[in-house]
């Protein structure tokens, strides 16, 4: 993490990480989707949208589209993530 930092911070001022984060995002061919910890969904890309074949307007939770036999793996790695066991870069 601390390397991505300094990497950063070694940009010009005029880079815009943000946007060219934004446009690797949403051009993705693989579906992409930003969760909130209780695994609700707060952005997807469109290759998500196609892969799981709802609307933006009806994305449902990732509870509901990860298969129950899957969801406590699911839910432990997440809770692993937030404590800080599983490292945010491998």
């Amino acid at each position: 993490m601390r390397d991505r930092q300094e990497r950063n911070r070694a940009l010009p001022q005029n880079s815009n990480l943000s946007d060219h984060f934004s446009r690797c995002f949403e051009h993705a061919e693989i579906g992409l989707a930003v969760t909130d910890p209780e695994g609700h969904v707060l952005e997807t890309n469109s290759a998500y949208i196609l892969i799981i074949g709802y609307s933006e307007p009806e994305l449902p939770d990732l509870k509901t589209i990860i298969h129950p036999a899957d969801l406590p793996i699911a839910q432990r790695e997440v809770r692993s993530l937030l404590a800080g066991d599983i490292p945010l870069l491998r």
